[in-house]
């Protein structure tokens, strides 16, 4: 009868382990192993059937499943038979049940000594008692990291042997110091955002190495990620939600993909690039012709960063590999670097004058096109083009930058023009009739031309001409001393005037004077 009730108790074991359903992943499997024939109770009831016995023993503070079986009850016995792999003699055993009916994970603290190859236990006067209790469960097993002057941030997802972790699910980063393991930084899992995690890693070099323990909360078991990585101060590693660094102890591994020392885009000088991957032991390969690198392509190496000259374009593509792991996705990029225009200058230069000044602009850079401001702003494609020179008749910050379609922009020239004439003495008798200044030139819509009558009130005539001479504004009038006359080249009653240069005449009875300006 006793024979007939193990080979009962065996079975079912075996049967229903098919069915088992428990927060934890199959255990690790040894060469060597013990049988374990228990009598498991949970806060001194018996177990019911269902309930999952589980063995483990803690390996540098990191849980190591060793056994789990489903418990049954025959003739009012709650028992579980239970292989138990153990690497060595006398390891200390632990024991966990999972309560099916309460969903939850039940603690005991005994400790059973392992034996390889025994058995301990017997059918039904001598099974070895398991007594657990459904006390709280541990939230966060770790207390919090020491913060330091320069950290990390590393945007992660986190599995356990590829299976999503919790909401309840804490990740932790460590370093070893000194032979012991150091705590540097956790975090609490996201699970609305597919498992991930933003965490902060304290660092005090960029020589130290760092991995990863996960705590499973439903398990209350903790788990040590394989993968080794460079810390990097103040640095970054993975983002989200394309470039995430998988941590998935007992899983598959994807090796993170690498990243530019400096950003792709366009470039006026030489360039030294490297390549860098956040995961240690690792072979970054690349190709500079635009196709998918592998691993037989051109290994990168911080003694030989790849350099760009000036002028030269590259198409880069990189990818990272490590044995056993799935390789990283690609990392791409154009650099370009080109050569620099001229700064362009002007002539005269600036400084201060007497009387308003025609002021030309050159560039020594063959087929380079000028655009240029006048009023202090830097310039850039959509300013003021040049074609040819122009009057600066008034104080005048004069900005010109230079561009061509297969170099990188000039720098920006800067030349102040102080003219003397713009400035008369308040309450004096003009000292000449004619145009004394205009503003702006060149101008786009609206042109105030100031102007001077001497002597006593005389009559005037101002017109405007462009190049064919044509007479494209007329208005006369009568006046003294200096006024501002305004013409409005885009006028609402009128078709506006097109760009180009026009001429300015101001006349009366006794004198006549001319400006050239610039519409554009």
């Amino acid at each position: 009868m006793q024979k007939r009730n193990i080979v009962c108790l065996c079975i079912t074991v075996l049967c229903t382990l098919l069915f088992a359903t428990d927060p934890w992943p199959d255990p690790m499997l040894l060469p060597e192993s013990m049988t374990l024939l228990a009598n498991v109770s949970i806060d001194a009831t018996p177990a019911s059937a269902g309930d999952i016995l589980a063995a483990y023993v803690q390996e540098n503070g990191v849980t190591q499943l060793r056994g789990k079986g489903e418990i049954v009850v025959i003739e009012g016995v709650s028992g579980c038979l239970l292989q138990i792999y153990t690497a060595a003699d006398d390891e200390d055993i632990r024991f966990m049940v999972w309560d099916q009916s309460s969903e939850s994970v039940c603690h005991s603290e005994q400790i059973l000594l392992s034996q390889i190859n025994g058995s301990i236990g017997s059918y039904p006067d001598n099974m070895y008692p398991i007594s657990a209790y459904s006390g709280s469960m541990t939230a966060d097993p770790w207390p919090e990291p020491e913060e330091m002057n320069s950290a990390m941030a590393i945007m992660t997802q986190v599995y356990i042997n590829d299976v999503p972790t919790g909401a309840n699910d804490i990740l932790a980063a460590f370093v070893i110091v000194d032979g012991q393991n150091e705590l540097r930084g956790k975090a609490q899992v996201n699970e609305q955002q597919g498992s991930t995690c933003m965490i902060e890693v304290f660092s005090e070099s960029n020589t130290e190495i760092i991995y990863y323990r996960v705590w499973d909360f439903e398990s209350q078991m903790m788990y040590e990620d394989e993968g080794l990585y460079h810390s990097e101060i103040n640095g970054q590693a993975g983002s989200y939600p394309d470039d995430l660094i998988l941590i998935n102890p007992g899983g598959a591994h994807i090796v993170p993909r690498p990243t530019f020392s400096i950003v792709p885009g366009i470039y006026d000088s030489e360039l030294s690039l490297s390549l860098f991957c956040p995961l240690m032991d690792v072979s970054i390969c690349y190709t500079l012709d635009g196709t998918e690198p592998g691993p037989d392509d051109i290994v990168f190496s911080d003694q030989l960063p790849i350099s760009i000259s000036v002028p030269d374009s590259l198409q880069i593509k990189a990818r990272a590999f490590k044995s056993g792991w799935e390789a990283s996705g690609i990392l791409q990029g154009e650099y370009v670097v080109k050569e620099t225009v001229a700064e362009p200058y002007s002539n005269p230069p600036g400084g201060e004058y007497e009387e308003p000044v025609w002021v030309r602009l050159f560039c020594v850079t063959p087929d380079a096109t000028i655009y240029y401001s006048l009023d202090g702003s830097d310039p850039d494609t959509h300013s003021i083009q040049y074609f040819g020179g122009f009057d600066i008749a008034q104080d005048t910050v004069l900005k010109a930058r230079a561009y061509h379609v297969d170099c990188y922009p000039s720098p920006v020239m800067e030349s102040t023009y102080l003219i003397a004439s713009a400035n008369p003495p308040q309450g004096g008798t003009p000292s000449a009739t004619g145009i004394r200044k205009v503003y702006p030139n060149p101008f786009n819509e609206s042109l105030s031309i100031a102007v001077s009558i001497k002597d006593a009130r005389q009559d005037y005539h101002f017109m405007v001409y462009n190049l064919k001479g044509q007479c494209v504004h007329r208005e006369s009038g009568s006046g003294s001393g200096d006024f501002v006359l305004n013409w409005d080249a885009g006028n609402k009653d009128k078709p506006k005037l097109p760009a180009g240069i026009y001429f300015l005449r101001f006349k009366t009875p006794e004198s006549c004077s001319t400006k050239r300006v610039i519409m554009y």
